[in-house]
């Protein structure tokens, strides 16, 4: 008696299941490849917000070994900050709502007295059923960025703070001169004429802002250039700056230029020559710009003088 079974289905559910398996050993090797060479910090969270795994970056952020981790309750790792955190991850366990890229600031549980800038996400993950199963938590150190834009920013309002007292000043000298040529002159023409100039004068007199990079050339320079020399600011940004001093004054303009670079900076005078072939008096004071701690060029602001 022989009896016989077509096992085609079982052959091809065990070959199913078997590339199953290699896909799914493939991508907890991405993961695994992932969690290690990752630049930020990333931390999976369960429910019960005790952590279930950590790379190199986070367990350095926390002064923690990823080992050390495993198992424990963020309040037992990250006790300084617990009161704050716990709260924030059940609200994105319950509410499945995603903290996205909060910038935070405070010092690092493994250095409590120096303060970074941080940039944090928190995402809930969940099983195909929808069922909540922690939190995965990305970690970003963003203190030279930070750094950087209050650097920018602190420049921007010492800018602007010099040039209102500039303003202010030509605004007072102007007055004071269109009133003594008020009191000087009686002959209404005369007075119509010397209220016509200090008129345009008022209207037309500002600071030109200007920035180089380290090798001289126009990186900005400010509408006001166009009634100053003639030139357009399309026509200079980009070009070489010592283009439009005139030679005999290259020398001492280059020299500035270069102290100034060095964090010496002191006001200069100099002829430029303008789009209509006029020569005119200038005295700038150019001020290093730092960069990530490094000097990129030179900002400042010209007067005709």
């Amino acid at each position: 008696l022989v009896s016989a079974r077509d096992v085609t289905d079982f052959h091809r559910t065990e070959g199913m299941l078997a590339e199953h398996r290699r896909l799914l050993a493939e991508r907890l090797a991405e993961l695994d490849l992932l969690y290690q060479s990752a630049p930020v910090g990333l931390a999976l969270i369960d429910c019960d917000l005790r952590y279930v795994r950590v790379n190199d970056t986070m367990a350095a952020i926390n002064g923690c070994a990823p080992a050390a981790h495993v198992g424990r309750r963020v309040r037992d790792v990250l006790p300084q900050i617990a009161d704050f955190l716990e709260p924030l991850l059940r609200e994105v366990i319950e509410t499945g709502r995603p903290v996205a890229d909060r910038e935070l600031r405070g010092g690092p549980p493994s250095q409590p007295d120096g303060v970074k800038d941080w940039l944090v996400s928190y995402h809930r993950l969940t099983d195909a059923s929808g069922r909540a199963l922690g939190v995965n938590a990305v970690v970003l150190d963003i203190t030279a960025r930070k750094q950087v834009e209050r650097e920018r920013e602190r420049a921007r309002r010492e800018l602007e703070e010099r040039v209102r007292e500039r303003t202010l000043e030509l605004e007072n000298a102007n007055a004071a001169l269109r009133a003594e040529i008020a009191e000087r002159q009686r002959i209404e023409e005369s007075l119509r004429r010397s209220e016509a100039r200090y008129r345009y004068l008022i209207e037309n007199v500002s600071e030109v802002i200007f920035a180089l990079d380290r090798a001289g050339r126009v990186t900005y320079v400010s509408p006001a250039v166009t009634g100053l020399i003639g030139y357009l600011p399309v026509e200079i940004v980009g070009q070489p700056c010592l283009d439009l001093v005139e030679r005999e004054d290259r020398a001492t303009v280059l020299a500035s230029f270069r102290l100034a670079l060095g964090g010496v900076s002191s006001p200069i005078e100099y002829r430029i020559r303008g789009k209509d072939g006029q020569v005119r008096w200038l005295r700038s004071h150019g001020m290093r710009l730092i960069e990530d701690g490094r000097t990129v060029g030179l900002q400042g602001v010209a007067i005709d003088i």
